[in-house]
C-alpha cells in the first residue's frame, strides 16, 4: 500500500488558502497512488491561532470547511486533517479522519504542550487515554471519537498527534501489535538541534510498535514567532528509512511511501506475545476486543460507497493502487515543481462546494510544490545538518514568510553599522531571496509578493542588460532590500568601508546619512534645557544615547517610504543584559536574530565567509568576501569618543562567558556558587576575582533589563535558550536587587 505524509505551509486564520492547500495536496496524494494522506496538526486552522481559538464563529467556520470544502475530496483516499473540534462542550486539539466523503472518526490530543512558545492548555482540552465516545459533530453527525483503530486494505493503523509521542505513557503502545503502521502528525517548533532528537524519537517508537513509524509537520512560520521545518519522517525498525528536505520555501511538500506487508508482517512473528496475537492474514478479527479503543473497518465504507459494479479485491493490497514509477538507486526520487502550473491541475480537481470558505478553482492551482517517492530501504536516512547552515535555513524561510504573508510589499530596511549583527541579518535577507528566487523562480518570487511590477520591468530589461539569472537576482535584492548607513562623529571609517563593501557583493541598495548635525542640534538644546555641559565620561551614558535614537527617525522614515518592514538587528546576548538602546537601535518591527548569542553570530560570520554551499545563495566559491572586513573589526557600538577604546566586551563581559552564565544561571537554575565552580571550569584562564564580578553584573544587569527586554520587536523561535518574554523566559518587571535571581 502506499500511503503520503504533507507538510503543508499554513498560515493563522486563512481558512480559505489552508483548505485550498489541502485539497491540492489530496488530489496529488491521490494522483501518487496513495490510499492515505496524513497532515500536520491543525492542518485546517493552522496551529498559531492564539485567542481566536476561543472564538464560537471561527470554530464553528472550520467545522463547516471540512465538511463542505475538505470531504467532497475525500474519495477513494484516506485523509487525517487537524482541526479544533468542539464538541460536548469542550474544546480540542484534534485529528478527523476523512474517507468516502465522511468523517469517519476523531482522535484527541491527550497531552497538551503547554511551556516555552506552547499554551495548549489554555485553549483546547486534555483526552483521557483509553476513552471512546459517540459525539455530534459536523452538522448533527455522530462521529466515533477518542482513541481508535482502523483498518484499510488488510493494513492496521493508528494515529498519535505530536506531544502524544513525547509522553511516557502512550495510550497506543499496548496495542503495538495491532498496528502495522502508526502516523505522527505534528506542529513541532523548529529548534537548533532538534531534529536529531525528533528523528530518535520517530525510529525509536518504530521499534516500540513494531510497524512504520510516519511522521508529519507543518511548515513555515503561520503566525509570529513559531518556525516549522516541515519534516516527513519515515521509519521501520529502529531506523530513519526516509526524510525529505527541511525547510524550504514552498506552499506543500509530500513524500509517497510504499509499505510493504510482507516486512511488517515479518516484524511481527519476531514479537508475538500472547493477548496481542494477530488473526491470519494480518487483518483483525471482527468482534476482537482491545480495550476501550475503537475499531473502525474502513474497507466496508468503501464497498458501501462504491458503484453496484465495482468489485473489491479478495486480498489486502500491498502495493499502491497506481504504478510507481521505475526504482531508482537512492532513497527518494524526488519531483520538483516549482509553481504547479494551473492546466495541470484544472484536469483534476472538481469544482469545491463554497458553502464554507468559498475557496474558489483558482486557489487550487497557485501553489508552489514537491513531492517526493520514496524506496523502502534501510540505510540510515538522519539527516546531518551543520548547525549554521541550519540557523540559515531557517531565518530566511521565517523572513521569506513573514514577508509574504504580511501587508507589505517594499521588503525589508536595515540599519546597517559595519559590525557583526546588521552584516548577518543582510547576508540573511539576501540569502532569502536568492533561496527563493531558486525555488520558486524570479517571477514565482514577485508573484507571491505580489510585486509583478518588478517582474515587468524584468521582461522590459531583458534584451538589454537583464537577460542571466544573475542578473535579475541583483535587481530584484536591490528592489527589496535598502540599507543605511547613519555615520557620526565616532563612526570609523572601518565600519563605513565593511557596510558598504558588503552591500555592494551582496546587491542590496546602500545609503549613507550624516548624522552628526541632529546630534549636535539635540545636545544644544539638552545643555539649555539642563542649564550646564553635556561631557565625556561623566554624561556619556545620555551622550551615546542620542546617537543611538537619532539613527531612529531616519531609518522609520526610510521604512514608511519604501512600505517596508524595518529589522531590528539585535541579539540575545545584548537582550540578556539589555546592552541596547530603547527608541534606538532596538528599533524594529522584527527581529530575526533576537533568540541566537553573539557568540553564534560571531561563529556563523566566520562560517559565512569561507563557505561556498550553493543553498546559501552566493556564487563565490569562497564565501561572502566582503565579510572579511567586517571580522577583522572589534564588535563596538561606536558611541564614546576614540580615546575611551570602547568595545562591547569591555563594556560588558567576554560574549562567551555571557552565553555561558545564560545556561548555568538561566536554563539550569544554578547558584552563584554553583555558577562560579562551573565558570571555573569552562575558563580556567579567567582569574576567581573576574569571574565573581561576572557574574554579579550578569545578576545585576539582567534584573534591571526586564522592562526593556518586554518592549523589544517580536524574533523568531530559534533555540530553546530563548529569553523572550512572550515565549520563553519569564521575569518579573520588578525586581530588587538585594535578592537577585530566585530559584
Amino acid at each position: 500500500m502506499r500511503v503520503s505524509l504533507g507538510a503543508l505551509n499554513q498560515t493563522a486564520r486563512d481558512l480559505r488558502g489552508n483548505v485550498a492547500r489541502i485539497i491540492c495536496a489530496i488530489d496529488y496524494a491521490r494522483k501518487a497512488g496513495s490510499k492515505v494522506v496524513c497532515f500536520g496538526e491543525l492542518s485546517v486552522s493552522s496551529y498559531g491561532c492564539e485567542d481566536e481559538f476561543y472564538s464560537f464563529d471561527f470554530i464553528k467556520r472550520i467545522e463547516k470547511s471540512i465538511v463542505c470544502d475538505i470531504l467532497p475530496h475525500c474519495h477513494d483516499i484516506a485523509v487525517f486533517v487537524g482541526a479544533p473540534v468542539y464538541v460536548s462542550g469542550r474544546l480540542y486539539n484534534a485529528m478527523c479522519l476523512l474517507f468516502e466523503k465522511r468523517i469517519v472518526g476523531i482522535q484527541f490530543k491527550k497531552c497538551l504542550a503547554y511551556s516555552g512558545v506552547h499554551y495548549e492548555t489554555r485553549w483546547f482540552s486534555p483526552w483521557s487515554p483509553g476513552v471512546y465516545e459517540v459525539m455530534d459533530y459536523g452538522s448533527g453527525r455522530s462521529i466515533p471519537c477518542g482513541d481508535i483503530f482502523y483498518t484499510l486494505d488488510g493494513w492496521g493503523m493508528a494515529l498519535e498527534i505530536c506531544e502524544d509521542a513525547w509522553s511516557g505513557e502512550r495510550s497506543f503502545q499496548q496495542y503495538a501489535s495491532c498496528c502495522d503502521v502508526v502516523f505522527n502528525a505534528s506542529a513541532s517548533h523548529f529548534s537548533m538541534g532538534k531534529q536529531e532528537l525528533r528523528e530518535q524519537l520517530v525510529a525509536e517508537s518504530s521499534r516500540l510498535f513494531r510497524s512504520y513509524y510516519l511522521y508529519a509537520n507543518l511548515a513555515g512560520v503561520d503566525s509570529s514567532r513559531i518556525i516549522y521545518d516541515g519534516s516527513l519522517i519515515a521509519a521501520f525498525q529502529g531506523k530513519v528509512i526516509s526524510s525529505t528536505p527541511r525547510l524550504k520555501m514552498l506552499d506543500i511538500s509530500l513524500m509517497h511511501i510504499d509499505l510493504d506487508h510482507v516486512l511488517v508482517k515479518n516484524e511481527k512473528l519476531k514479537n508475538i506475545q500472547g493477548g496481542h496475537q494477530r488473526s491470519q492474514g494480518g487483518v483483525w478479527a471482527r468482534g476482537e476486543s482491545y480495550g476501550l479503543a475503537h475499531h473502525i473497518y474502513l474497507d466496508s465504507l468503501a464497498l458501501s460507497s462504491s458503484k453496484p459494479s465495482s468489485k473489491p479485491s479478495s486480498k489486502p493490497s500491498s502495493k499502491p493502487s497506481s504504478k510507481p514509477s521505475s526504482k531508482s538507486s537512492s532513497n527518494m526520487r524526488p519531483k520538483m515543481h516549482s509553481m504547479v502550473s494551473s492546466d495541470s491541475s484544472k484536469a483534476s480537481m472538481e469544482t469545491v462546494d463554497c458553502e464554507g470558505e468559498e475557496v474558489e478553482q483558482s486557489d487550487l492551482h497557485s501553489f508552489s510544490f514537491d513531492e517526493y517517492v520514496m524506496d523502502v530501504s534501510f540505510q540510515d536516512a538522519c539527516q546531518k545538518i551543520d548547525p549554521h547552515l541550519e540557523m540559515f535555513l531557517a531565518i530566511t524561510l521565517a523572513l521569506f514568510d513573514y514577508l509574504r504573508k504580511s501587508s507589505v510589499s517594499g521588503g525589508y530596511v536595515v540599519s546597517v553599522s559595519g559590525g557583526c549583527d546588521s552584516s548577518v541579518v543582510v547576508c540573511c535577507v539576501v540569502g532569502m531571496m536568492r533561496r527563493a528566487m531558486r525555488q520558486l523562480g524570479v517571477e514565482g518570487f514577485l508573484g507571491v509578493l505580489r510585486r509583478e511590477d518588478l517582474w515587468q520591468s524584468i521582461c522590459v530589461q531583458k534584451e538589454q542588460n537583464m537577460s542571466s539569472l544573475l542578473s535579475q537576482e541583483r535587481y530584484v535584492i536591490g528592489e527589496l532590500l535598502t540599507c543605511l548607513y547613519q555615520r557620526s562623529k565616532y563612526s570609523s571609517e572601518a565600519t563605513e568601508t565593511a557596510a558598504l563593501q558588503l552591500c555592494q557583493e551582496l546587491g542590496a541598495t546602500f545609503h549613507v546619512v550624516d548624522i552628526q548635525p541632529l546630534v549636535d542640534s539635540y545636545i544644544k538644546r539638552a545643555e539649555v534645557l539642563f542649564a550646564r555641559k553635556l561631557v565625556w565620561p561623566e554624561d556619556g551614558l545620555i551622550l551615546q544615547n542620542i546617537q543611538a535614537r537619532v539613527r531612529s527617525p531616519m531609518i522609520w522614515m526610510m521604512a514608511n517610504e519604501r512600505s517596508a518592514i524595518l529589522l531590528s538587528t539585535g541579539n540575545r546576548s545584548e537582550a540578556s543584559l539589555g546592552y541596547f538602546t530603547m527608541d534606538g537601535d532596538s528599533s524594529g518591527g522584527l527581529a530575526p536574530l533576537a533568540g541566537l548569542s553573539k557568540t553564534f553570530l560571531l561563529s556563523w560570520l566566520r562560517w559565512a565567509h569561507h563557505s561556498g554551499c550553493e543553498d546559501l545563495g552566493w556564487k563565490s566559491d569562497e564565501g561572502v568576501a566582503a565579510l572579511a572586513q567586517v571580522i577583522a573589526v572589534e564588535p563596538t557600538a561606536e558611541l564614546c569618543p576614540v580615546e575611551y577604546d570602547q568595545s562591547d566586551e569591555k563594556d560588558l563581559m567576554p560574549y562567551d562567558v555571557i552565553s555561558a552564565l545564560e545556561r548555568h544561571r538561566l536554563c539550569d537554575k544554578k547558584s552563584k556558587e554553583e555558577c562560579l565552580a562551573a565558570l571555573r571550569l569552562d575558563f580556567p584562564a579567567i582569574s576567581e576575582v573576574l569571574l565573581e564580578i561576572y557574574v554579579e553584573d550578569f545578576d545585576r544587569l539582567w534584573c534591571t533589563s526586564q522592562w526593556k527586554r518586554e518592549r523589544l520587536a517580536m524574533g523568531f523561535h530559534l533555540s530553546e535558550m530563548n529569553v523572550d518574554p512572550q515565549s520563553g523566559y519569564r521575569f518579573p518587571v520588578l525586581s530588587p536587587l538585594k535578592d537577585k535571581i530566585s530559584y
